[in-house]
């Protein structure tokens, strides 16, 4: 039964037309062999992969590749393909219905909770068995306090979303953190709720969620952000010491490394260290115009043991002084993010 208002009249949605020419599906893994532009495999960009991270937060359970579109647009006179998520209506407590329980906690199939329950008659109950959900008519169902960004599930896995490293969802967590309360409540107020409790029970759900992401992903790698190199001081900033989900480390540690960027090769320099964000830079750095330096950056924490996995940064001198010009949080042979 479709609510009604006050005045009689009732509240639809329309979809916007999609630009240009519509080229169908695309997906989650490979290139698209007619698209010049389309270099990188799709399991390997971190805005697909991160998806498992945006999705998570939104409960957007239904990944798909049916559920994208691509579409043949004009830029500045030349074709350009556009990729688009379509069909996202399974969102928060939506997707979760009157008959349905489990959606972003098990794929469709998945066979070790199937076992699971078949040997144990029924016995062995899964979490969405147990959860307190959110629930009302406008909302469906929706848990923020047992919500585990790890443990999260789509309906189906893709290639993509099993590609997901921890630098990938560290990026992605910083995304969600950049949403504050304010701007989740008036996200949330758009959507004009007859039911002021459902719309407060929404954003709470909803904010519990993005911390749950930020205390997850923005530890588990070394946090280092927003360096600069001015004069004879480094200076960065730790994400998740400014999100307020970690403690700060004992000390900070950089090493420092002429860097050849036709080979690849280095030359160690020295080595400094600090207790806060700012680390002195030793003398003897080169000062020709185009010279290249790698800094790296780690921390000694007691509670994170990955922190002292350095960041790589790259410098290139310039006539105004030193520009970041690269940063390597993980190695390129990193192993996906486990899927607990």
């Amino acid at each position: 039964k479709v609510a009604r208002r006050k005045d009689g009249t009732y509240r639809v949605i329309a979809g916007r037309q999609l630009p240009g020419k519509i080229l169908g599906n695309f997906r989650y893994q490979g290139t698209r062999p007619d698209d010049p532009n389309d270099l990188v495999p799709h399991e390997r960009r971190r805005e697909l992969r991160a998806l498992r991270v945006f999705g998570a937060w939104t409960n957007l359970t239904d990944l798909k590749a049916k559920n994208t579109i691509d579409t043949l647009t004009t830029e500045n006179g030349r074709p350009v393909v556009k990729h688009w998520l379509q069909d996202v209506g399974s969102t928060f407590g939506m997707n979760n219905d009157l008959h349905e329980w489990d959606l972003g906690w098990e794929h469709f199939y998945q066979g070790d909770t199937t076992r699971k329950r078949l040997f144990s008659f029924g016995f062995a109950l899964s979490p969405w068995q147990t959860v307190k959900y959110v629930e009302g008519p406008s909302i469906g169902k929706l848990d923020g306090d047992r919500f585990d960004p790890r443990t999260w599930r789509p309906q189906t896995p893709t290639a993509a979303y099993m590609e997901l490293r921890d630098d990938d969802a560290f990026w992605a967590a910083q995304r969600v953190g950049a949403f504050t309360n304010e701007m989740i409540a008036a996200i949330v107020r758009t959507g004009e709720f007859s039911d002021a409790a459902a719309e407060k029970a929404l954003v709470d759900v909803i904010i519990k969620r993005r911390d749950k992401i930020l205390q997850t992903y923005l530890p588990a790698v070394n946090p280092i952000v927003a360096v600069r190199l001015e004069g004879d001081r480094l200076t960065f900033e730790n994400a998740a010491v400014r999100a307020e989900v970690a403690k700060a480390p004992e000390r900070y540690r950089a090493s420092w490394l002429l860097f050849d960027n036709t080979t690849g090769d280095t030359q160690a320099l020295s080595e400094t260290s600090s207790v806060t964000t700012t680390i002195a830079a030793p003398g003897g750095l080169p000062t020709a115009s185009g010279s290249f330096i790698e800094v790296d950056i780690s921390a000694d924490s007691k509670e994170h043991e990955s922190w002292r996995q350095p960041v790589r940064t790259y410098f290139r001198r310039e006539a105004g002084g030193w520009k970041l010009v690269g940063l390597q949080r993980m190695p390129d042979d990193a192993t996906p993010s486990p899927v607990a």
